[in-house]
């Protein structure tokens, strides 16, 4: 019977210690997670700047063509 409640007090013991890995491990992993979804959202605010500044630079050089034929009318 001490040889069991041994057996069994050691297998709670690492039972335990596997619980407490796990929890670092899924705090690690919410961080993580936290920290990509922030990068996402930063990445997506930059795509959008990008396709803003991409119509701004095609609107000047829209504007410059024109301005072109006006003083170059040939």
């Amino acid at each position: 019977l001490k040889e069991r409640d041994a057996r069994l007090k050691e297998r709670d013991a690492r039972l335990k210690e596997r619980d407490a890995r796990l929890k670092e491990q899924d705090a690690r992993l919410k961080e993580q997670d936290a920290r990509l979804k922030e990068q996402d959202s930063q990445l997506r605010e930059q795509s959008s700047q990008m396709e803003e500044m991409a119509g701004l630079i095609a609107q000047l050089q829209e504007q410059m063509s024109l301005l072109q034929r006006n003083i170059d009318p040939s």
